[in-house]
């Protein structure tokens, strides 16, 4: 989605030398090729105009290719209302997780994902495995696919089996969200992270690394934890704690809904159409 001759550049997707992990990456020819077409968008000297998703995408873009700032332009998140519906809180919680075969007792930590190792999987095993009392439910892994086995051999080699729930595909977001007691999202690299959002309108704590571009609104909510970008257990460990405590977790759902209730969180799209517009006419006036 990358070419040259463009106007205006969508970027959807983090900088291709960042999504892609391995240190033989670069010396492949698809890298290379990738990179020299980013280059006719982000390099120096282009007049591509740019719209960014979030803060961070933006500052990974500028702090590799120096593009530059006036060319860069950052656009709120879009929340799909169809996933936003904090009033089944209201509703009977032990019939939905009846519905999805989970523990009614255990305190439940979500995590939403399709890519083990980019959206940290391996690190919420780690961190997720000296709390017995925690029943993990995965969402979003296609049933039988080669990252969901890998999972599996991840979960059954900590010893976690009897306690994790892969659900697999699922439409009904809002549903598993409300199941849940907290969302942890241990992304390596994440553009934006709308399952953040759709676990704030919803009233779901989240604990979030800050490598995701919506981890600030985590922060600005004060609905959960923003944990630094590393591979290191303890300090997952330490979030996941935290999030066991029933005092807690509380505080922060009672912050999670009335962030959500204040903050529609959408317009990302408008804003973008806006944006073309107004580019497309200053164009025809120059």
């Amino acid at each position: 989605n990358k070419m040259a001759g463009l106007d205006i550049y969508y970027a959807g997707d983090p900088p291709y030398f960042a999504s892609k992990l391995g240190w033989w990456r670069p010396f492949s020819p698809r890298f290379i090729r990738q990179q020299n077409l980013e280059s006719m968008i982000f390099a120096p000297g282009n007049a591509v105009q740019i719209i960014a998703l979030s803060e961070k995408q933006a500052a990974l873009y500028r702090d590799f290719w120096r593009t530059e700032e006036s060319r860069i332009h950052v656009v709120g998140p879009t929340l799909d209302p169809r996933r936003c519906r904090p009033e089944l809180q209201a509703g009977d919680r032990n019939e939905i997780r009846d519905r999805f075969e989970l523990p009614r007792e255990a305190v439940i930590a979500l995590s939403i994902a399709n890519k083990l190792k980019v959206k940290g999987l391996d690190r919420a095993v780690k961190a997720l495995q000296p709390f017995p009392g925690i029943h993990w439910l995965v969402a979003g892994f296609r049933k039988g696919s080669e990252e969901e086995i890998r999972l599996r051999g991840l979960i059954a080699k900590s010893g976690m089996s009897d306690r994790v729930t892969l659900l697999g595909i699922q439409e009904d977001i809002p549903a598993i969200v409300v199941a849940s007691d907290f969302m942890l999202h241990a992304a390596r690299l994440e553009n934006t992270g709308t399952v953040i959002l759709e676990a704030l309108a919803n009233g779901l704590p989240v604990i979030a690394s800050d490598a995701c571009g919506y981890a600030k609104y985590v922060e600005a909510s004060g609905a959960g934890l923003v944990v630094a970008n590393r591979d290191d257990p303890q300090i997952w460990r330490q979030a996941v704690q935290k999030a066991g405590d029933p005092a807690v977790r509380a505080q922060w759902h009672r912050a999670a809904l009335a962030y959500g209730a204040s903050n529609p969180l959408t317009g990302g799209l408008e804003a973008a159409c806006d944006l073309i517009e107004s580019l497309r006419r200053n164009r025809r006036v120059g």
